[in-house]
């Protein structure tokens, strides 16, 4: 059995580690277990767009919020478990500490389909998080070994849960729109969206040479 702590998508762990963690999981790979332990560090940036009706839905848009160049780091720790070789069990927490760097821009209308717009204005989008956390479970379709990485590697069909969310704090109101006010400088609008979704996919770990070893994921939510 291996252990392993990675950054980005290429991994690797020193020899004294490897041989340490396999002393101290020898019990799992005697039953049949393959514990991996990852620690990533990856950049999210977006952009989210939240329609409002009125009351009565006339009009249909009162409000439109659209969050642009939304850049967030994110650190995201994971645990994925292989039993007897072909069972594949996977969690996955992430969090970022701050959303940064981006605008809000917030139109106001009086007519149906975005006619009538009697307000528009502009403010930093700098604050917020996100946060998520998603648990897979799958089935391993292909195995094999390395003769000089301890790590397994194998091409994995998995099906799992997400929860995510994004929480936008807003500050500053500058008017585009005449006649033009001074600009605010206080808190605008806060938002958070949570999203609950199925994940669908494939993912493979690669063990290419000694104990560097590559892990890429492609997943459909």
């Amino acid at each position: 059995i291996a252990y392993m702590v990675s950054g980005l998508l290429i991994a690797g762990c020193a020899a004294s580690d490897a041989i340490a963690a396999e002393v101290a999981l020898n019990p799992l790979e005697r039953a049949g277990l393959s514990v991996t332990v990852n620690l990533r560090e990856w950049l999210s940036q977006g952009k989210s767009a939240h329609s409002i009706a009125a009351p009565g839905h006339s009009p249909n848009v009162l409000s439109e919020l659209t969050y642009q160049g939304l850049a967030s780091p994110i650190t995201e720790l994971s645990v994925d478990v292989v039993a007897q070789e072909r069972v594949v069990l996977a969690l996955r927490i992430g969090g970022g500490g701050s959303i940064g760097h981006g605008t809000l821009l917030d139109e106001d209308f009086t007519g149906n389909n975005r006619t009538g717009k009697n307000s528009s204005t502009l403010s930093r989008a700098d604050g917020g998080h996100v946060v998520y956390v998603s648990a897979d479970t799958g089935f391993r379709l292909l195995r094999w070994t390395h003769d000089e990485n301890p790590m397994k590697g194998g091409i994995d069909l998995i099906l799992g849960y997400q929860f995510w969310q994004e929480r936008y704090v807003s500050s500053g109101v500058t008017d585009l729109l005449p006649p033009l006010a001074s600009p605010i400088a206080a808190k605008a609008i806060t938002q958070t969206n949570d999203w609950h979704s199925l994940r669908l996919g494939a993912q493979t770990t690669i063990p290419v040479m000694g104990r560097v070893t590559v892990h890429a994921s492609a997943v459909y939510i």
